[in-house]
């Protein structure tokens, strides 16, 4: 008897140590998440300032100004650009997506009368007394679509600080690499400038890749739309593209809100845009991407979609975001300490063989 008390006691107590161990885990990431939020802003200015870097030496090459008159004249013509899409498209854009938004849950209530139709249709809404969340309607999907324009409104001053230090480090990046270098070791500070200037490259070259696949994505998708006759056509060209910056889910997340919109505008509109997506995203994915990624960097699809589910979790939307680029500097950091430095292998680093 006293051997199973002790035993028992054991298993016991290895369960409240366990039990406790996860809990003063959970709860040293909760208190340490908005540190998190403020590294998350930091990384997004850092993208900023990269993109803004390799358009500013590449105006410094074409016309032969300094360094930080190129990266001026990259600003003010985003900024003039900016400008100019806002009055030509800019007006019909946010009366589309107003008049989206207002489709939304009455294409909610046709999918549910549709269903409702059918012996399936029923069999589907009872599988879970939540139909709501079957459906990705109130409180699902839906509720998470129009959170998400309400919530990049609210964010407007986090994307104000976000622009305000990539601009700040892209137009003096020399101070920053600086300071960032003055942490190392001095014997380590070559390999560290080595380090983030692999990193700033592989950025870089990724970002002109992502930009370009998010043109081809806009382009084609609102053109298809366009043909078909799909109602709200450019927000929903404008969304597919945008989101089409975050690998395999973005597109994902793009086809909801115009699988949506066709139920309710009309319900024969799904085989056409079902046919869209997938040619668009099947040429994206099969010719485009590929194309890109033999002049830019080539990440495996495993590790992206794990990088995202991971990182969303921790972070939200913003994680997901920034989940490839993140994965991208990581990947490097191992590629040169670890495996160059540490094994003493040879590796063919992110971006450096463009």
């Amino acid at each position: 008897m006293t051997d199973e008390f002790l035993s028992e006691f054991k298993s016991l107590k290895t369960f409240v140590i366990l039990f406790g161990s996860l809990f003063v885990l959970a709860m040293i990431l909760n208190i340490i998440q908005p540190v998190f939020q403020i590294f998350l802003m930091l990384f997004m200015g850092i993208l900023v300032s990269v993109l803004l870097s390799g358009l500013g030496f590449l105006v410094k090459s074409r016309i032969n100004v300094s360094y930080r008159t190129g990266v001026t004249i990259v600003i003010l013509a985003l900024f003039v650009l900016s400008l100019l899409g806002g009055w030509f498209m800019g007006r019909q854009a946010i009366k589309e997506f107003s008049e989206m938004i207002k489709k939304l849950p009455k294409a909610e209530q046709t999918i549910q009368d549709e269903l409702n139709k059918h012996e399936w249709g029923k069999s589907l809404l009872h599988l879970s007394s939540e139909r709501d969340k079957i459906l990705s309607l109130r409180g699902g999907m839906l509720k998470n679509l129009t959170g998400l324009f309400s919530e990049t409104i609210g964010q407007a001053v986090s994307v104000a600080i976000i622009l305000v230090i990539g601009i700040y480090m892209a137009l003096n990046p020399t101070l920053y690499l600086k300071g960032a270098i003055k942490l190392f070791p001095m014997e380590k500070r070559d390999r560290a400038r080595d380090t983030l200037s692999s990193i700033g490259r592989a950025l870089r070259l990724w970002l002109v890749g992502r930009f370009i696949t998010m043109l081809g994505v806009g382009l084609l998708t609102g053109i298809g739309f366009f043909i078909a006759g799909m109602p709200n056509t450019l927000s929903l060209a404008l969304l597919a593209g945008l989101l089409s910056f975050v690998p395999f889910l973005g597109p994902i997340a793009a086809a909801v809100p115009a699988i949506l919109v066709a139920v309710f505008h009309n319900v024969y509109l799904l085989i056409p845009v079902g046919i869209i997506f997938v040619v668009v995203h099947v040429f994206e994915g099969y010719l485009v991407t590929p194309l890109i990624q033999q002049r830019t960097v080539d990440l495996p699809p495993v590790v992206l979609i794990m990088a995202q589910i991971l990182v969303g979790l921790f972070l939200g939307i913003s994680g997901i975001l920034i989940a490839t680029p993140l994965t991208l500097t990581v990947i490097v950091i191992i590629q040169k300490v670890y495996i160059e430095d540490f094994l003493g292998d040879s590796v063919k680093v992110l971006g450096e063989s463009t």
